[in-house]
């Protein structure tokens, strides 16, 4: 059960009404009422900030801090992580309606490992090169949910919560688990009106550090991922499988950048061919060729 401390706020002795009244923004940013967001507070004759009493909600933390929901109010998500002298940016942003994810790690040593995820193909970019898979044993391709949406969430998600403190603008919460060291800070600040995560912050007596920063509304770097999808090739793939003594055959097409090489994400022993007799194993042909595939876990 996880432990969350009241806070009681002292408000001026005069007769007060109870309401709940909860604001959030619409995509269009226009103010819509919504009666499970937050508790207020109000004077029955005028209305003020100071009268607005925010109270901190476990269940709210988690319901709005997933990708998914911030980017209903948000053009874009920023998570960035910091330690060991090491980078990792996380960027959301919607592209057709669905999420895109952009991701930019830089290492102590300054090597850096830049990838994404758009229309259910995982990229990464290296070399000047666009290398993409797409899961075919679930064949959801283009229709496929972003799979990074508790990118804020999970880091939280482990933890006992509890309100420790407050500012005029902020909960402060406290992160912890059974036998955790008591040298060990482990912080997370909470927008007061939106419950949105702002930082984590973790740190050790010995001097550790590791901050997270979640930042809105920026623009983000998605690599060429979008402007890809200008000008398209079609990849076919033929998937032949055996499971369990029953075989089966599959064929799903593509249609993704021409500057990048797909090939099938799969997690059995498959061998990937470019003819249809399995003779001749799979070769990239080159930017701007349609091409295909044929996948099997019955050769090789």
């Amino acid at each position: 059960m996880v432990c969350i401390k009241k806070i009681l706020v002292a408000v001026l002795s005069v007769i007060l009404s109870l309401s709940f009244v909860g604001c959030s923004a619409s995509p269009d940013g226009e103010k819509t009422t919504n009666h499970n967001d937050i508790t207020t507070t109000q004077k029955t004759d005028e209305t003020s900030a100071e009268d607005v009493v925010y109270e901190f909600s476990e269940d709210k933390l988690f319901e709005v801090n997933s990708i998914s929901e911030l980017l209903k109010t948000h053009k874009s998500v920023k998570v960035i992580d910091k330690h060991d002298g090491s980078e990792n940016i996380q960027q959301f942003f919607l592209y057709d309606g669905k999420t895109v994810f952009a991701q930019k790690w830089t290492g102590e040593n300054g090597n850096t490992l830049t990838e994404g995820w758009i229309k259910g193909f995982f990229v990464e970019y290296a070399d000047g090169q666009y290398n993409a898979s797409v899961n075919v044993n679930e064949f959801t391709g283009a229709d496929a949910e972003c799979p990074y949406d508790g990118a804020i969430t999970f880091a939280i998600s482990e933890y006992e919560i509890e309100l420790i403190d407050e500012t005029a603008d902020s909960f402060i919460l406290s992160l912890s688990f059974e036998g955790q060291s008591d040298d060990v800070i482990h912080k997370c600040t909470v927008d007061k009106k939106t419950h949105v995560v702002t930082n984590i912050h973790y740190e050790t007596s010995d001097g550790y550090t590791a901050k997270t920063d979640c930042v809105y509304d920026e623009d983000v770097d998605d690599f060429g991922l979008t402007k890809g999808f200008d000008d398209t090739k079609t990849v076919t793939m033929h998937i032949n499988t055996i499971t369990d003594g029953k075989e089966e055959n599959k064929t799903v097409e593509y249609n993704v950048p021409s500057d990048w090489m797909l090939t099938p994400s799969i997690y059995d022993d498959y061998t990937l061919y470019s003819n249809a007799e399995y003779t001749q194993l799979f070769e990239y042909p080159g930017h701007g060729e349609n091409y295909t595939i044929y996948a099997t876990n019955l050769k090789g």
